[in-house]
């Protein structure tokens, strides 16, 4: 194909750069995060919902509990495996009272 205007000239100079860089030599690979670094990422997500009531996590009411995990329901955080029991964790509740937390959530949505 021939570029109109000089753009050939600016066209072998670009493929002359990339020939320098290595770039487009090899595919670019693909990012992944192992389990350990998704769950650090959940944890990180459930303590700033949690600093967002201005107390500490175990202080909560229940109701700021239910927000809580609601809000995290639907930033879709229940969706990792593990989540319950770290979101137990944090919060200072058993796993069956997250499963509680939840279905109450989805029940008033």
């Amino acid at each position: 194909m021939a570029w109109p205007c000089g753009l050939g000239a600016l066209r072998h100079k670009l493929d002359g750069f990339l020939a320098m860089t290595g770039v487009g030599d090899q595919p670019a690979a693909e990012p992944r995060l192992g389990d350990a670094e998704v769950l650090d990422v959940l944890r990180v997500l459930v303590r700033n919902t949690v600093a967002e009531f201005g107390r500490p996590p175990r202080e909560l009411t229940k109701g700021e509990r239910l927000r809580a995990v609601d809000f995290l329901d639907r930033k879709g955080a229940f969706l990792i495996k593990g989540s319950v029991p770290l979101v137990a964790d944090v919060l200072g509740i058993s796993e069956p009272s997250v499963y509680r937390y939840l279905d109450q959530a989805k029940s008033r949505r």
